[in-house]
């Protein structure tokens, strides 16, 4: 009798600390759903903020550069009195590397007393065509060589555009501005034009030399991000940039054919705090075995794993002192082994590199237990 009711309140523990553990997982997974979800909307509503800003900016700069499109110095075709004038207005406003005025024929004279011929520019060409004025995407500087984008807008003479009037800007100015943008701890922000090219960037290595559309050695997600900027679309999504999963959200910046993008590693937007203070997030460890039948993992300090796969499906990894291991489909006496060399180690946990039955294993690879498949890839979610 005493036997039978022992049983009975183990099986109602167990029972308990089963619907327990399966609440407090359903409440995690709930809790980390609506924060993406939160975040996401968040990423998104902050890149529209921040495109709309560094738009109003740049349209104040169309607004002065037109300004001086229409002053006596530049309409009366003076270049004696316009070079002084505009050198006296670079001054005055140091934002600019330097004004410009380019004849109907492309000859160009700058307010430093250079010259050049901008002939050839696209952002010459439409002005003189459309008559309005535009921010080019970055050039070279026909002057000194650097980057720069150019406020762009027509000179009219007797109702015609007959020239035009422009202001170059370093593009390293603009980086700077956008480089104070933060999010989370180690996100940042970019900014891409309509034809792929990153155009500023944290790392200095991938400004104007990364491109969204046209690298080859891209992830697809992070491809599908740069035709949807390309596009003007305001959203998010999540992509794979060297081996980090991350979010983005992205929106156009008004007056441009440019996107900005806000960028932060998914690892930061899962962090949440448990009710004793403490910070949770997730991590997801990629890891390719080749040789051993079973492969042993050791987690960095203050991981525990949450799950793990092989090739895809989940797989059910065997922790040290794990007395289960010798479930059908196994080969319990190489994991009870494995497990107790492992026991000492802290933090350690080993996986049998696969799940599959004695019919699956037979037929791939002509073992008669599982863990025969050892050349896929294992993917283990880790929390911290």
């Amino acid at each position: 009798m005493s036997s039978i009711r022992n049983k009975l309140v183990l099986f109602v523990a167990l029972l308990l600390l089963v619907s327990v553990a399966g609440a407090s997982a359903a409440n995690y997974w709930q809790l980390r759903q609506d924060m993406l979800a939160d975040t996401g909307q968040r990423l998104k509503n902050d890149a529209t903020v921040y495109a709309g800003d560094l738009g109003s900016w740049l349209a104040v700069r169309l607004a002065e550069v037109g300004m001086l499109a229409n002053s006596p110095p530049i309409i009366a075709n003076n270049r004696e009195a316009a070079v002084p004038y505009l050198g006296s207005e670079n001054k005055r406003n140091p934002g600019y590397a330097r004004f410009f005025v380019a004849a109907s024929n492309g000859d160009t004279y700058y307010s430093n007393g250079a010259t050049s011929n901008l002939g050839d520019r696209d952002y010459f060409r439409q002005v003189m065509s459309t008559g309005k004025p535009m921010v080019a995407d970055p050039v070279m500087s026909k002057v000194d060589n650097k980057a720069v984008i150019v406020i762009a807008a027509p000179i009219m003479r007797n109702g015609k555009v007959d020239g035009v009037m422009g202001g170059t800007i370093s593009l390293d100015d603009i980086s700077a501005k956008i480089a104070v943008i933060r999010q989370g701890t180690t996100g940042y922000a970019f900014i891409a034009q309509k034809d792929g090219l990153v155009i500023t960037h944290p790392d200095k290595q991938q400004a104007m030399v990364l491109n969204l559309l046209k690298d080859a050695n891209l992830a697809p997600s992070l491809k599908e991000m740069g035709t949807r900027m390309a596009k003007t679309e305001n959203g998010v999504l999540r992509y794979e940039y060297n081996g980090v999963e991350k979010y983005a959200g992205f929106a156009p910046v008004p007056g441009t054919s440019w996107g900005i993008g806000l960028s932060v590693p998914v690892a930061e937007m899962t962090t949440v705090l448990d009710r004793d203070g403490r910070s949770r997030y997730e991590v997801t460890v990629s890891l390719q075995n080749r040789s051993e039948q079973f492969l042993r993992v050791k987690l960095p300090r203050g991981l525990w794993l949450w799950s793990a796969q092989v090739a895809g499906e989940s797989v059910r990894p065997v922790l040290p002192g794990d007395k289960s291991a010798s479930a059908p489909g196994r080969a319990p006496e190489a994991v009870l082994s494995a497990s107790r060399c492992l026991s000492a180690l802290e933090s350690c946990r080993m996986c049998s590199t696969r799940t599959c039955g004695r019919t699956r294993a037979s037929r791939t690879r002509g073992r008669r237990f599982a863990g025969c498949c050892w050349s896929l890839p294992h993917d283990w979610t880790a929390q911290a």
